[in-house]
């Protein structure tokens, strides 16, 4: 089974890492970009299967914003999907009608697993989350994807 290659967009570092460990704790291959020059440098749809883009993307000089990172990477690879992830419901609901999918920070994580193994049509294995000094605590199943992030943050910096 080829894993799922997933392009992650997300300004924070520390984040970016955590949605890194989660998500290839569900089976994808996960790369990071901090920007959106670094994320076209990364972006080919012969290397990436669906693309993760962070709304809140902190936009530096000659930047572009998450949401424009995201109508871009659409406008130049039509078949890729591309999934916009906010804390605004307003802005979740926009990207849903212009994207392939968007979802809630406050989504349960099985909820960004499911929309993108649907999204890439491919299936994944669960692994064990491999990221050390993370407690279990961050694991529980109800738990939405900022919940686990800050509780692996907080495990991790203590």
């Amino acid at each position: 089974m080829t894993p799922v290659r997933l392009l992650c967009v997300e300004s924070d570092a520390g984040f970016g890492v955590l949605y890194q460990a989660l998500l290839r704790s569900h089976g994808f291959t996960v790369n990071l970009a901090t920007d959106s020059s670094s994320a076209f440098e990364l972006l080919h749809p012969s290397h990436v299967h669906a693309m993760l883009v962070s709304h809140d993307l902190e936009v530096r000089e000659s930047e572009i914003s998450g949401f424009e990172l995201a109508v871009e990477s659409k406008r130049r690879f039509p078949g890729l999907p591309v999934v916009v992830v906010s804390d605004c419901e307003s802005v979740v609901e926009e990207a849903r009608n212009l994207m392939d999918g968007a979802i809630a920070k406050s989504a349960p994580l099985h909820e960004l697993v499911e929309l993108l193994r649907n999204l890439t049509g491919r299936e994944t294995v669960r692994k064990p989350l491999l990221v050390r000094g993370m407690g279990i605590s961050a694991q529980l199943p109800g738990a939405t994807v900022r919940d686990r992030v800050q509780r692996a943050a907080f495990t991790v910096a203590s």
